[in-house]
C-alpha cells in the first residue's frame, strides 16, 4: 500500500532542505563581510585605543569576547558548519526521540521519520479497512451499519492528519530559523542582542518537542487500538458472523471514544511543548487547518452524494432567492418615498 504521508512529509523535507541551504548562502556572504568590517574596527579600538594609547585593558574579557567574534565569523563563511554542527545534530536528535516512543509501541519506526510514518499509517489504516469491512457486508437496508462505520474513522482520520501536521511544523519551524540563522549567528556576538538568538533556539526547540510528545501521543494510540482491535470480529475474509452486532457495540464505542481522546492527547502535544521550550505557541493554527481539511472533504463528499441534479436545484432555488431580494429593493424604496 502507497503511504500518502510519507510522500508528502519526503517532498517537503527535501525541498525545506534545500530551500534553507540557498538562503543561508545568499544572507551569509554579506552578514559576513559587515561582521568582519566591525571586527577590524573592534581590534583597532581595543588594541589601538585602549592598549597602546590608553593603557587600559582587560586581556582576559577580551580575549573571550575576540574567541567569541572568531566563531561567529567561522560560522559566517558558509552553510557547511551550521549543516554540520547544528542543524544536522538537532534534525537526528528530533528523528531519533520520535521514533524510540513510537518503537516502544511494539512497531518498528525503520531508522527514520519517513519509516515511521508509514508506520503509522499503515495501523491506522486497520481502522480505515475496518469501515470498508462494515460497509461492504452490509447490506442495502442495514444504513445504520453504514453510517457507524464511517462515524468511526472521523477521529481516526484527523489523528493521522494532526499527526502529520505536527512532524511538518517542526521541519517548517527548523527551516525558518535555518533561513535567517547568519542573522541570529551575528546576533550571538553581542550581550544586547543574544536574546534573539535565544528566541530563535527557543522556536527550534518547541517544534522538536511538538514532533517528540505526538510521538508519544500516537505511539499511546497505537498501544491501546492493538488491544482493541484484537476484539473486532474480523478476519482477512472481512467482517465476522457478529458483524452487525458489533457496530454500535460496547467495544465499538470503546474504539470510537479512544479515537476522541487520542485527539486531545495530540492536541496537548504542542501546549506542553510550548511550557517547556517557553514558547508561546500552542495547538490552534495545526488544529484548525486539519480540521478545515476534514470539513472540506466532508463537504465534497456530500455534494458527491446528492447528484447532479439536487445541486443544481438547490444552486436554481438561491438563485431565485436572490433574484427576489433584489427586485425587492427598488419597490420597497419607493413605496417608502411616496409617503
Amino acid at each position: 500500500m502507497s503511504c500518502t504521508s510519507c510522500a508528502i512529509y519526503h517532498n517537503l523535507d527535501q525541498l525545506s532542505k534545500t530551500y534553507g541551504r540557498e538562503v543561508f548562502d545568499a544572507i551569509a556572504p554579506q552578514c559576513h563581510k559587515l561582521f568582519t568590517a566591525f571586527l577590524a574596527l573592534w581590534l583597532l579600538w581595543q588594541l589601538g585605543i585602549n592598549w597602546l594609547y590608553r593603557g587600559e585593558i582587560d586581556k582576559e574579557e577580551t580575549f573571550k569576547t575576540f574567541l567569541v567574534f572568531l566563531l561567529v565569523g567561522l560560522f559566517l563563511k558558509g552553510s557547511g558548519y551550521y549543516w554540520d554542527y547544528f542543524y544536522e545534530p538537532a534534525y537526528e536528535v528530533i528523528s531519533k526521540l520520535t521514533q524510540a516512543v513510537i518503537t516502544v509501541s511494539g512497531h518498528a519506526g525503520g531508522g527514520s521519520i519517513k519509516k515511521m510514518l508509514e508506520v503509522v499509517e499503515n495501523e491506522l489504516s486497520r481502522i480505515f479497512d475496518l469501515q470498508k469491512m462494515i460497509s461492504a457486508d452490509a447490506s442495502w437496508y442495514q444504513v445504520p451499519s453504514m453510517i457507524g462505520g464511517l462515524i468511526l474513522c472521523l477521529p481516526y482520520v484527523f489523528i493521522w492528519g494532526i499527526f502529520l501536521a505536527y512532524t511538518l511544523e517542526g521541519i517548517f519551524k527548523l527551516l525558518a530559523v535555518t533561513a535567517l540563522a547568519p542573522i541570529f549567528i551575528v546576533c550571538t556576538a553581542f550581550p544586547s542582542t543574544r536574546a534573539f538568538t535565544y528566541a530563535a533556539g527557543r522556536i527550534i526547540l518547541n517544534g522538536g518537542l511538538t514532533v517528540v510528545f505526538a510521538g508519544v501521543a500516537m505511539g499511546f494510540t497505537l498501544s491501546v487500538l492493538k488491544h482493541y482491535i484484537a476484539t473486532i470480529p474480523m478476519n482477512e475474509g472481512g467482517m465476522g458472523a457478529g458483524a452487525a452486532a458489533w457496530v454500535f457495540s460496547k467495544d465499538y464505542w470503546h474504539l470510537f471514544l479512544i479515537g476522541f481522546i487520542s485527539i486531545l492527547f495530540h492536541l496537548k502535544a504542542s501546549t506542553i511543548a510550548s511550557n517547556i521550550s517557553g514558547s508561546s505557541d500552542g495547538p490552534g493554527a495545526a488544529g484548525a487547518v486539519v480540521g478545515a481539511a476534514m470539513m472540506a472533504a466532508g463537504v465534497s463528499k456530500t455534494i458527491g452524494m446528492r447528484g447532479g441534479a439536487k445541486v443544481a436545484k438547490f444552486a436554481g432555488q438561491k438563485a431565485d432567492s436572490v433574484l427576489k431580494a433584489a427586485k425587492a429593493g427598488p419597490y420597497a424604496f419607493r413605496d417608502r418615498s411616496s409617503l
